[in-house]
């Protein structure tokens, strides 16, 4: 990539990092008002569950990007490998902590079905399901922004 382009690359990821940051947050405001209750019908839940909708295909789309764009290297390390290591210890422990919030919902979801034999709706699971994919999403543009930049390794002192 000429220097132009790669500017331009870093630009993008660095917004996809904040577009992802601000819908992980409205995922998380999501779910609460889902499980306190919170009526779905509502217009200004129902628009952030439609926005939180179509962030699915965008994180997958963003997760495809950050690891076939992602520079090679010498060492013949697959891309998920090296995306992996220079990933931030507080990073993995955001990342297993949100998405332990995934798995409880969902498992409460399953709970409450089967409790009260009525099936949740799939516009209930919306939420973590965004929450998972833009997760994903931000780990592995993280990864990639960093390999860009040249850093190196950040798995001193982790597991």
């Amino acid at each position: 990539m000429d220097r132009r382009n790669l500017d331009l690359y870093r630009t993008f990821l660095n917004g996809s990092l904040v577009v992802l940051a601000m819908t992980i947050m409205s995922c998380l405001i999501s779910t609460m008002t889902v499980f306190m209750g919170g009526g779905q019908q509502g217009p200004d839940l129902h628009s952030l569950m439609l926005i939180q909708l179509a962030s699915v295909p965008v994180a997958v789309a963003l997760i495809l990007c950050g690891i076939f764009l992602t520079p090679p290297n010498q060492k013949n390390r697959t891309v998920l490998k090296r995306i992996w290591s220079v990933l931030p210890q507080w990073m993995v422990f955001g990342f297993l902590l949100l998405n332990s919030l995934f798995i409880a919902g969902e498992t409460a979801f399953l709970i409450v079905s089967k409790a009260t034999d009525q099936a949740v709706t799939w516009t209930a699971h919306v939420p973590l399901v965004s929450m998972l994919a833009c997760s994903i999403a931000f780990c592995v543009i993280f990864g990639s922004a960093s390999l860009l930049a040249g850093k190196s390794s950040a798995m001193s002192g982790r597991w």
